[in-house]
């Protein structure tokens, strides 16, 4: 509208100017949102899922009124001995895949300062394992899972495998219960 009224000497009103931008924001973000592009990013390096080696169970309460979640993770060691679990808070967080995405970036952070060195890893996101193992992304979770591929890249051997809810219910519950008395009380983004 400025180059319009400069150039053209066409002017619009405030409310013109005002729709006219948010109609164009919003017909460019439906138009990025339905773009799948592949990202280069450091391959991680993978191994079939074995028996002796660390498993990493990821899940995200995500609450679209407030667009909060609650990301939780837990590990086992090879023996299938719990080694540690945890919780964190995020706010500003668009849909339930970006809470997913989030949460199982988090959870390698976890993982790699624990110095776990192999592991697999187990969400209940089809969606965020398939683009994982796929090495595609979009557009609002690009920063997002290079992260994820870069931390891969830490490990001396990764996988990433998807899991249904139903054999997910311990980090699944973690993440809910936490969300929920978070909502329930002031939470303070820790």
């Amino acid at each position: 509208m400025r180059n319009q009224l400069i150039f053209e000497n066409r002017s619009y009103s405030e409310e013109e100017t005002i729709l006219t931008s948010i109609r164009e924001a919003r017909e460019w973000h439906q138009t990025q949102s339905q773009i799948t592009r592949p990202i280069k990013t450091a391959t991680a390096r993978s191994i079939p899922r074995l028996p002796d080696v660390s498993k990493g169970f990821v899940d995200a309460a995500w609450n679209a009124g407030i667009e909060e979640c609650r990301i939780g993770w837990f590990f086992t060691d090879a023996k299938q001995e719990s080694l540690i679990q945890g919780t964190s808070y995020r706010r500003h967080v668009g849909s339930a895949l970006c809470a997913e995405a989030l949460t199982l970036k988090g959870a390698l952070e976890k993982a790699t300062a624990t110095g776990i060195q192999e592991l697999n890893m187990f969400s209940d996101s089809q969606i965020l394992i398939s683009l994982i193992n796929s090495d595609t992304s979009t557009i609002d979770l690009k920063g997002i899972l290079h992260d994820i591929s870069l931390l891969s890249s830490t490990f001396e051997a990764i996988t990433f495998t998807f899991i249904s809810r139903a054999n997910n219910t311990k980090v699944d519950t973690l993440a809910k219960t936490k969300l929920l008395s978070c909502c329930n009380s002031s939470c303070d983004g820790a």
